[in-house]
């Protein structure tokens, strides 16, 4: 029952129209996912649903009127059309304001805070390409421990180049998917070894190996 409620919740891809969250992550993966359009497994789904329950939790806490952040706009949806390409979709983040300027406030769940020390480099390319897109040059990570709701929040500058690298990067998949050709694997080639294991296509990235 749990899982064909989470299944229900995932979005059918469409040609040249790609999610916003899927920028930062190896390209090969995201290539895979696109032309194989294998079914996320349980693990990922629950992740995905833990996530909309931390926002939604950080939402009502602002919502409070306990702290001394107003809310501006509960969710985030953005669309950036790039070189014939769409970046669509909703996000995990919210826009607040607080001492008097508006952000985009971006919510991750992490099993342990105290390993938390800066905004991951996903996540920090991922914010920059939401500023970009809604116009808050602004924004803040908060990461929220899944079994305490501990929260670190992190500020995270607004670089223009890492939004146009985001959309690039798009770009970059588009045209290896309309290629039909296999992008390098990127997380076993840099220092993000640790991708590999949360992967779905381990199997298939072994067997085309080059």
């Amino acid at each position: 029952m749990i899982s064909d409620y989470l299944r229900k919740g995932t979005e059918s891809r469409k040609d040249g129209t790609y999610y916003p969250s899927d920028i930062g992550g190896c390209m090969r993966k995201l290539w895979y996912s696109y032309t194989k359009g294998a079914e996320p497994d349980m693990g990922k789904l629950t992740s995905i649903q833990l996530g909309r329950m931390m926002h939604g939790f950080l939402a009502d806490v602002i919502n409070s009127e306990k702290t001394d952040i107003r809310m501006v706009k509960p969710r985030v949806a953005i669309m950036e059309k790039f070189e014939g390409i769409t970046v669509e979709g909703d996000v995990q983040a919210m826009i607040i304001s607080y001492e008097g300027r508006e952000y985009v406030m971006g919510v991750r769940a992490t099993k342990w805070l105290d390993g938390v020390r800066r905004p991951d480099r996903i996540h920090s390319m991922q914010m920059n390409l939401y500023m970009h897109a809604t116009g808050v040059p602004r924004a803040m990570i908060a990461y929220i421990e899944k079994s305490t709701l501990k929260t670190k929040t992190f500020t995270v500058k607004y670089v223009p180049e890492k939004a146009m690298l985001a959309l690039k990067r798009f770009k970059k998949l588009h045209d290896c998917i309309i290629r039909d050709e296999l992008p390098s694997p990127e997380a076993k080639q840099g220092n993000e070894k640790w991708q590999c294991s949360y992967c779905d296509y381990v199997s298939e990235c072994a067997r085309d190996a080059h």
